[in-house]
């Protein structure tokens, strides 16, 4: 882990006292390794957020069961309408903000989406890590594009399921935020100096990026 971002775990504890979710939206996290800081991560969803948290620890042992985890109808359809999915490797830096809750998937912009030809399909929705989504738009999508028929394409070989269900949100029209929008939401390979949340910057911004974003 990334010395900055380590610095700020061990700077951040939560107070928890006034912890009391309502069932009307969930955080949802799939870990089933010994991931360090996976506690620190999942108390500071709930102190940002005030959302109830379920952590599914066992049955997805590869990123393929990842993958095929989210893009089945029977994770879906028992779930709220307003879900937030989180990573290990992602946290928030202020408090949850309604105004994204409007729309159907929004999750931190990708870069490569805005640097090669014909990714511009993907640059609307984005990054899976830590992204807020409806679930009636998720099921829709589903149902319409079968993911053993259209997950895999040529641009998507691995089967990533926030590109799947990015590319087809697209295709049926739905209400997805601008690029202004998603920076506001969170923060990944494309610098943006004051985010809501981050996920794995360690991986692609400069120490002088993450020293801003998390001071």
């Amino acid at each position: 882990m990334h010395k900055l971002i380590e610095d700020y775990i061990n700077n951040h504890q939560y107070d928890l006292s006034n912890y009391n979710p309502s069932n009307d939206k969930l955080a949802i996290i799939i870990e089933t390794r010994p991931t360090p800081y996976l506690e620190w991560v999942i108390s500071n969803i709930k102190y940002h957020t005030n959302f109830p948290i379920k952590h599914i620890s066992e049955g997805v042992n590869s990123f393929e069961d990842y993958n095929k985890l989210l893009t089945s109808f029977d994770f879906w359809k028992d779930l709220p309408e307003n879900v937030l999915i989180f990573q290990s490797d992602s946290f928030m830096l202020k408090d949850w903000n309604p105004k994204f809750e409007r729309y159907d998937f929004i999750g931190a912009p990708w870069k490569w989406a805005y640097e090669y030809k014909n990714c511009h399909p993907y640059q609307l929705g984005a990054n899976g890590g830590f992204s807020f989504r409806k679930t009636t738009a998720m099921k829709r999508i589903i149902l319409k594009y079968p993911p053993e028929e259209f997950r895999v394409k040529k641009i998507n070989p691995r089967g990533n399921e926030d590109m799947y269900f990015t590319l087809h949100l697209n295709r049926l029209r739905n209400t997805l935020p601008n690029l202004n929008i998603q920076k506001q939401f969170g923060c990944e390979s494309i610098y943006y100096n004051d985010p809501m949340s981050v996920h794995a910057i360690d991986k692609w911004l400069s120490d002088e990026e993450i020293k801003t974003i998390l001071n």
